[in-house]
């Protein structure tokens, strides 16, 4: 990402690999960015919030990642990102995604 404030869009592209950011995704000059061609696109526009929570997420110890805190919004969304990014590098569905949502549909009730 290219340091840009969290109030402002954000993307993630799993065929790219993460969080990008709007002039990192759409960049001027074919030779800035992370530019890999109309096919991949430029990803899924996120909100701030999941965005830094993401990147909070990448920054922590695994020992200290359950005192994070996420409203149900941004979670689910960061779910949905989780998946997707799983899928795309595995190639095919992770089938355990359909249990692991069902629990946090429920605890989310």
């Amino acid at each position: 990402t290219a340091g840009q404030p969290w109030g402002q869009p954000w993307l993630f592209s799993a065929a790219r690999g993460g969080i990008v950011c709007p002039p990192c995704a759409w960049p001027e000059s074919p030779n800035q960015g992370l530019g890999q061609g109309p096919s991949q696109g430029p990803g899924q526009l996120i909100q701030p919030g999941t965005a830094k929570f993401l990147s909070s997420c990448l920054n922590t110890q695994l020992a200290h990642l359950q005192r994070l805190k996420i409203a149900v919004a941004p979670l689910h969304e960061a779910l949905n990102i989780l998946q997707h990014y799983g899928d795309t590098v595995l190639g095919r569905e992770i089938v355990s995604w359909r249990l692991f949502r069902q629990l946090t549909d429920n605890q989310s009730r």
